[in-house]
């Protein structure tokens, strides 16, 4: 049963990794597509200069934001990257390290939307202390009533992170850890390896059946027996030993030192 189990994980993580890889591909696709040249695709035109990336309600998560970076920096449009919408993706605290490496990626984004997403004031704070830190920001002013970050150089507005209609983050959310910026969905299941070990062990490879009792046929070598027990009793005498069914192997030395019982009671 185990091994029939242990098969039907692995067929059902074979194609959730299926799935997921289509996923990547899929979403990886829309941002390739508008840094790509189609000048001859019938409809197609560029009205404005520079790259927009729009990527609403596509569910990207810390995976695709990775990916995200390294297909800006295979085409080389680090520099033509303006604008960045990012709405309703459930993005949480741990996709602002992510967050604040496509901003270094690309210096002259001039608007990040992030809203409807679920970003807590100490998300915000760290994106906010990242682009305080940004070369040539001299201000950084928040919105009371929207909540949206506006970086200045000068009298110029340099960024615009909108940050409006933030949701509470998720209860069964883990925690965030820095180090690996959130589960990876393609890292060493460790429930694998257990289950593998169990099956390698004695307890896992069995020639046995069927259930069978401690009496049941050939079942008699597993059977757990007590150590023999010495003949006599309490209050049995074993005939020239101890009284009591005291063990023999008391010495003479150690008999002495008990005090001695007469028969009429007195020592």
């Amino acid at each position: 049963m185990l091994t029939a189990l242990r098969q039907k994980n692995m067929n059902l993580y074979e194609k959730v990794q299926m799935c997921e890889t289509w996923k990547m591909r899929a979403l990886l696709k829309i941002a390739s597509n508008e840094f790509e040249m189609r000048t001859n695709v019938k409809g197609h035109s560029k009205a404005k200069d520079g790259n927009m990336l729009y990527l609403d309600g596509l569910q990207y998560t810390v995976k695709e934001l990775k990916e995200l970076n390294k297909v800006i920096a295979n085409y080389m449009k680090q520099d033509s990257v303006k604008e960045i919408t990012l709405q309703d993706n459930a993005l949480d605290r741990s996709a602002v390290p992510h967050l604040c490496e496509l901003l270094d990626l690309c210096p002259y984004v001039t608007k990040l939307d992030l809203r409807r997403n679920k970003l807590d004031s100490y998300a915000i704070g760290d994106l906010q202390a990242f682009i305080e830190r940004i070369p040539g920001v001299t201000s950084l002013l928040r919105d009371p009533a929207k909540g949206d970050l506006r970086a200045k150089s000068g009298n110029q507005l340099r960024l615009l992170v909108c940050l409006e209609d933030q949701s509470p983050p998720d209860d069964t959310d883990k925690s965030f850890d820095p180090a690996t910026g959130g589960d990876d969905l393609f890292a060493v299941d460790p429930s694998g390896q257990a289950a593998d070990q169990f099956l390698a062990s004695i307890a896992g490879v069995t020639s046995q059946t069927k259930l069978a009792g401690p009496y049941a046929a050939g079942g008699g070598a597993n059977k757990s027996l007590l150590a023999p027990q010495r003949p006599g009793g309490a209050g049995v005498g074993t005939g020239g030993g101890a009284p009591g069914g005291l063990d023999r192997s008391l010495t003479a030395s150690s008999r002495n030192l008990l005090p001695k019982i007469n028969n009429d009671g007195r020592r």
